[in-house]
């Protein structure tokens, strides 16, 4: 079965992806039809990145975007575009001969010229295949176990940190990454060293792997990034049933 995600949920390192409109086609210039495409830096830095985009219309074929317009906003292949964490950035997609966009299209995007996403069009929205992601180094990217992840807040709140910001990814079905941000909530943080466990449990509740990391006085300043990694993952991710995360 094709696990199909919406597209703004999908993030691919510190970036979001968002079509916030598929309209707009003229006649005045060129025979033309626009993607606008929004761009989030989730991260605390500029991030600078390559993205080519291919659409394939189910009227019209196979469209490779390669017309840049004088204020410099149209994807070409493999453009470099700085998002900064600030703001969102817009980016114009043009498509030459296309007069109309239709359910069933899909578009290809290629970032970094390494991570692949394909995007279909249905209902007016765009969604990904997010089993059909490819990433750098053999990553596959797994959206759909991230509502499967369970934090207490109740316990973060007096220890006095926030556990956010997650994703999962696996490498060659044999290690698997749970990633997620830390935020000290109060000044008392650099007092309080403390353990975070990540639980793997099966569709029956039962418990298939367990990891701990210490984060010592040296180690946490208030802010970082944390990765969970079971390796040797042999269980199929598919029954996974459930992911808790919390600080000891």
């Amino acid at each position: 079965m094709n696990l199909m995600e919406h597209l703004k949920d999908i993030r691919v390192g510190d970036l979001s992806f968002e079509v916030t409109r598929d309209g707009g086609y003229s006649k005045k210039r060129y025979d033309s039809y626009t993607v606008m495409l929004k761009v989030t830096n989730n991260g605390d830095t500029e991030t600078e990145f390559k993205l080519r985009v291919r659409y394939t219309s189910i009227l019209f074929g196979l469209m490779v975007d390669d017309y840049k317009d004088s204020d410099n906003m149209v994807s070409v292949l493999y453009s470099t575009f700085k998002i900064s964490p600030v703001s969102p950035g817009m980016i114009k997609i043009r498509f030459d001969e296309i007069t109309n966009i239709y359910d069933g299209d899909r578009m290809e995007f290629e970032i970094n010229e390494r991570t692949k996403m394909l995007l279909v069009r249905k209902g007016g929205e765009w969604f990904v295949n997010a089993k059909q992601i490819q990433s750098p180094l053999g990553f596959s990217l797994h959206p759909e176990l991230e509502s499967r992840i369970e934090h207490f807040e109740s316990i973060e709140g007096r220890m006095g940190i926030a556990i956010q910001n997650f994703s999962i990814k696996n490498c060659n079905d044999e290690t698997l990454y749970i990633d997620f941000e830390i935020l000290a909530a109060n000044d008392d943080y650099y007092k309080k060293p403390f353990f975070i466990y990540a639980i793997i449990y099966d569709r029956n509740n039962n418990i298939v792997r367990m990891e701990r990391d210490f984060t010592g006085n040296d180690g946490f300043k208030g802010y970082g990034k944390f990765s969970a990694i079971f390796r040797n993952f042999a269980f199929p991710i598919s029954e996974i049933g459930l992911i808790r995360i919390y600080p000891a």
